[in-house]
């Protein structure tokens, strides 16, 4: 991806964030966090691959969530969405609140790094129950390969962008239909990453 297709995805993750409701009639509702990844990289040691960034902690500060996703730079790097799933499962470990649904949002052109890496992150969130939804950006559709990361039956818990154009060119209802799908009554409590 080129810097102005991480521009687009920052513009249509912050009209995400703006859509959600940390708190509802009073009530804490879904908290908040921010993790980047795709600035993976191979370090000194060979081996391991740089984490993903924990850029905002799980929070009901809203505006603080704006703040850092406006705040995010393009890395450059290869798609590191294993690390991204173990910096989620850190994020719900650090602060999520009991007893509510943790879910992880990823917004990806759907090419990742790693299958087998990320595959084994994907079983230790659902052993943990936690939701995996994917907001994918691709001409060519969206691979079997994030159908399966997907939480099942996936066809509900995916959203397929048909290119990055398209996004640009109607963020809004983009945005509108993923919170429509991801977040489907007032009663949902999650923690969205």
């Amino acid at each position: 991806m080129q810097e102005s297709g991480f521009d687009i995805l920052k513009n249509f993750a912050e009209t995400l964030v703006i859509r959600y409701q940390t708190r509802y009639w009073g009530r804490d509702r879904a908290q908040i966090g921010i993790c980047q990844f795709g600035n993976g990289e191979i370090m000194a040691d060979g081996t391991s691959i740089t984490p993903a960034i924990n850029v905002q902690s799980l929070t009901l500060d809203k505006p603080a969530v704006l703040t850092a996703v406006k705040g995010l730079v393009f890395k450059k790097g290869f798609t590191n969405m294993a690390q991204a799933f173990a910096t989620a499962e850190n994020m719900f470990m650090q602060k999520s609140r009991k007893g509510a649904q943790q879910a992880v949002l990823v917004i990806s052109d759907g090419k990742p790094s790693f299958s087998f890496e990320t595959t084994d992150q994907v079983k230790q969130l659902d052993e943990k129950n936690v939701m995996r939804y994917f907001v994918v950006i691709s001409e060519q559709g969206v691979n079997s390969v994030i159908k399966g990361w997907a939480s099942q039956p996936w066809e509900t818990n995916v959203v397929h962008v048909p290119g990055l154009e398209q996004l640009d060119g109607d963020i809004e209802t983009w945005a509108q239909k993923a919170v429509t799908v991801f977040c489907r009554s007032e009663e949902h409590t999650s923690e969205l990453q």
